[in-house]
């Protein structure tokens, strides 16, 4: 484990068999006035330096996130002519999001992600691209964003038995207090952590800045205090984490739908 970021096809015969349960049957007929609304208009989006162009339809934009939404209403030059121009948001990060947009999905992984750092230490660019996913989730104002990108880190870190040191970091310059986004953080630290990575919580990076934010700390202490004189057992996170029981983790609340249980292609 690092501490750094630390499919058969059936065989002919068993095809046949007569015992072999068939696949669930997907629905194929639906009312007429189901479905997406194909007649409205895509805005253009213009992401990045570079000016990338994305055609994104209205409805789906300000169904997620109140950025667009707002952007969007009559009155905000941002959203005249059908054109908005969002610079501070790069290009690859977008493409993530407006995938996930139309299918409910993540696209965060990348050949060649991982590797061997000169310290010995292993590095993924994928942590990077889902630290990034977090912060542009924020910017835009897209909740459900957020909690899928949640999500995707969670998974990372059941797959691979790895976590990244800087989770914190992610998560806390980007959410408020009470988040439950934070407890990801705060669990990873207490549960999941490598005692000897214990040692990095006090470090500062070459400005003289505290690697890990100072609220990140005081959640931590006040989640291992009340346990001091029993103990915290370290666990895998193959082991901590329950793939089935991630909502914990979400901001969405009792009062609206995960987006899990949103439909896709909802425009």
């Amino acid at each position: 484990m690092s501490a750094s970021d630390r499919e058969s096809r059936a065989s002919e015969s068993s095809r046949e068999s007569s015992t072999t349960p068939e696949p669930p049957r997907k629905k194929i007929r639906f009312s007429t006035h189901e479905g997406p609304q194909i007649e409205l208009r895509p805005i253009t989006i213009r992401v990045g330096s570079t000016d990338d162009e994305f055609y994104i339809h209205e409805k789906l934009l300000r169904s997620t996130s109140s950025f667009f939404d707002n952007a969007l209403k009559e009155g905000w030059k941002e959203g005249q002519g059908g054109i908005i121009r969002l610079s501070e948001v790069e290009p690859a990060i977008f493409t993530i999001w407006t995938k996930w947009l139309y299918t409910g999905r993540m696209f965060v992984m990348k050949d060649g992600d991982d590797r061997i750092g000169p310290d010995g230490d292993s590095y993924s660019g994928e942590w990077d691209r889902l630290r990034d996913c977090y912060a542009s989730g924020d910017f835009l104002q897209d909740s459900d964003f957020k909690d899928a990108t949640i999500d995707a880190l969670v998974t990372r870190m059941v797959e691979t038995d790895c976590y990244p040191l800087g989770l914190a970091r992610y998560i806390y310059d980007y959410s408020n207090k009470g988040s439950a986004h934070r407890q990801l953080a705060i669990d990873t630290c207490v549960r999941v952590w490598d005692r000897d990575d214990y040692a990095d919580l006090l470090t500062e990076d070459e400005f003289n800045n505290a690697f890990q934010p100072r609220q990140f700390l005081c959640d931590v202490l006040a989640k291992i205090g009340p346990n001091l004189e029993t103990g915290i057992k370290e666990k895998d996170a193959g082991k901590f984490f329950d793939l089935n029981d991630t909502c914990k983790y979400h901001d969405h609340g009792s009062d609206k739908p995960c987006y899990k249980m949103k439909p896709a292609f909802n425009f």
